[in-house]
């Protein structure tokens, strides 16, 4: 009896612990799918950049050997500048609008073009064809609206009509707030000689 108790207790223990373990690696995994998941959601959203970034240091490849190395950090700076221009257009679009200057709808669609324009169309192109083959209904207008969706979450990254920029980005931020400012300040300063040479012209 106290040996197959003690079979009994020890085949017990062993499905207890193999089902811990199972639940333990299964946790484990969670956390790796999401950063997975997380880590190819970031590389789409940023996809235009890494895409600029990646023709740059292929242009140049002739300097360097053709290097992974070499390749891979020159890839990830030229997209860091492109995400810097981006940036730079954002600061200048916040600077019109705050000044009631109409320009900033242009920038505003050179912005979204540049954040999400690839996305959208590769978004749009593959659900127009996978929904013409399987003959779903008005298959042009739902990819539309789904591309549009994409390009509404994309560019709630970079929430291209508030105030703010990465730290690492704010320099080019601040520069096209900077720049705007002083192109409109001038305009106006200039106009405003002008109209006063007017007045005088007409006293005269």
């Amino acid at each position: 009896m106290n040996y197959q108790q003690g079979y009994d207790d020890g085949v017990q223990q062993g499905y207890d612990e193999g089902i811990q373990q199972a639940r333990s690696s299964h946790s484990a995994g969670v956390p790796i799918l999401i950063v997975l998941a997380m880590i190819l959601w970031k590389a789409f959203v940023y996809a235009p950049l890494l895409l600029a970034g990646y023709w740059l240091a292929n242009m140049m490849s002739a300097m360097y050997g053709d290097g992974w190395f070499i390749k891979s950090l020159l890839t990830l700076v030229f997209a860091v500048l492109a995400a810097g221009i981006i940036y730079f257009f954002k600061g200048m679009l916040i600077s019109l609008r705050m000044l009631g200057n109409k320009l900033w709808l242009l920038l505003a669609a050179i912005c979204i073009i540049l954040a999400c324009g690839i996305q959208c169309f590769m978004v749009f192109a593959l659900l127009q064809n996978e929904m013409k083959v399987q003959h779903i209904p008005h298959y042009s207008l739902w990819s539309a609206l789904i591309s549009l969706l994409v390009a509404v979450v994309i560019c709630s990254y970079y929430r291209f009509f508030t105030n703010v920029a990465p730290i690492p980005l704010l320099w080019f931020f601040q520069g096209g707030i900077n720049l705007t400012q002083w192109w409109v300040f001038r305009k106006r300063r200039q106009e405003a000689t002008i109209a006063s040479m007017k007045v005088v012209h007409k006293k005269g």
